[in-house]
């Protein structure tokens, strides 16, 4: 009788444990965080280093991580679909680390939650990383946090938004960069909004970045060109105003010992207190797109110079210009150099060409209009810089325009 209880025993357990929590599958099914096909893991990492080229990681279930995440796959492209589910990192020091091989994600969310802010950096709270031989690829979902690229990334869709951090304390929040690249970054699509209070750059370059479409709606500093970069626009939406940041930026900034713009296309618009456009160190080339300045306290182009003598050139070449204040300055030696386009001032007093601290203008092709507009300026004054001056051998001015003295 004993031997028969002690054999009914481990039965009876079985089906105690199956009463109270369902069967063994049931609660191995309950833990499983992402599926390869059929097959269930109870982490992403596992689930990462399962899978095989070509093949499709599908979360399961909402996760949040305190530490780095790691896909490192050489060789290897592997997509992942949150389907529908949040990754969340819960420290600045947490983020999805594409250190190897080429991770596509889509169709949910990642966001940062705990992005912190020292004096130094600024705002710290990345989402992705990646490594010079990761490639990571985004064609859909929403990311809130900083997306950083050493090596390759690839956008086509989705909505992004920079973290925020507390400001000391104070119970202020204080936001972030949305992309820092250093890599090689390509933008085709997706949404890119930048909240105030910011104190640092909307999107950052020193590599090399291509943009052909996308909306970037930006409040403050926007898109900085920076020491070496190399931005290629040829399309996209860009948007925003110069309320929370020094109003010289504008929506599209160069600032940097070899950095270099190419703009073909796209259209850019600003509300007030910032260009459209703005070269300080560097180089920046228009050969097409609509720009249009809504303040008629402000100015649609601006390039400006003085650091170390670096040479600071914005030459345009064709392209719709369109500003209710001034159309175009130049200042501390930089040069604007106008071969073609249309230009059309809608303000009173607007000054279509205008030069102040050694600044030059130089003018042999384009169509200029104004509406009771100053046709151009040359401010005396002495710098190290040399005169101002605007010197115009082409182009055709289609409207009787006052003569500007100061």
């Amino acid at each position: 009788m004993k031997k028969i209880r002690k054999a009914l025993l481990p039965l009876f357990m079985a089906m105690l444990i199956s009463a109270l929590f369902g069967t063994v599958s049931m609660a191995a099914s309950s833990g499983t965080v992402a599926k390869i096909g059929s097959t269930k893991y109870t982490s992403l990492e596992a689930a990462f280093k399962a899978a095989k080229n070509g093949q499709t990681i599908v979360l399961q279930k909402d996760v949040s991580y305190s530490s780095v995440l790691s896909f490192s796959r050489s060789g290897k492209s592997v997509t992942l679909n949150l389907n529908k589910h949040t990754i969340t990192f819960k420290k600045s020091t947490a983020y999805l680390y594409v250190k190897k091989g080429t991770l596509t994600v889509k169709n949910g969310t990642v966001k940062q939650t705990k992005a912190v802010y020292d004096e130094i950096s600024g705002v710290n709270g990345t989402v992705f990383k990646t490594a010079k031989a990761g490639t990571l690829k985004i064609t859909s979902g929403a990311y809130k946090g900083e997306l950083e690229n050493l090596g390759t990334m690839i956008i086509s869709g989705g909505s992004f938004y920079n973290a925020y951090a507390d400001y000391y304390g104070t119970g202020t929040k204080v936001y972030g960069t949305i992309i820092d690249n250093s890599g090689t970054l390509t933008i085709s699509g997706g949404t890119f909004t930048k909240r105030v209070w910011s104190m640092q750059w909307f999107v950052v370059n020193t590599g090399k970045m291509t943009i052909s479409g996308g909306e970037f709606v930006s409040s403050g500093y926007s898109i900085l060109n920076s020491t070496q970069g190399k931005l290629t626009i040829t399309g996209g939406t860009f948007s925003g105003d110069g309320e929370y940041t020094e109003s010289f930026a504008g929506l599209i900034y160069n600032y940097g010992s070899g950095a270099t713009i190419v703009i073909k296309d796209g259209t850019f618009t600003t509300e007030s207190g910032a260009p459209c456009i703005a070269n300080e160190i560097g180089k920046t080339t228009i050969y097409g797109g609509t720009f249009v300045n809504k303040d008629s306290n402000y100015y649609c182009i601006y390039a400006t110079g003085g650091w170390e003598d670096e040479e600071s050139v914005i030459s345009i070449k064709g392209g719709t210009f369109k500003s209710a204040g001034d159309m175009i300055r130049a200042r501390y030696g930089a040069t604007v150099k106008i071969s073609g386009g249309t230009f059309k001032t809608t303000g009173n007093k607007s000054i279509v060409l205008y030069t102040w601290n050694g600044g030059k203008i130089k003018v042999t092709g384009g169509s200029f209009t104004g509406k009771k507009a100053y046709k151009y300026a040359q401010v005396t004054d002495s710098t190290r810089y040399g005169k101002a001056k605007v010197t115009i051998s082409g182009g055709t001015f289609n409207t009787k325009y006052g003569e500007y003295t100061e």
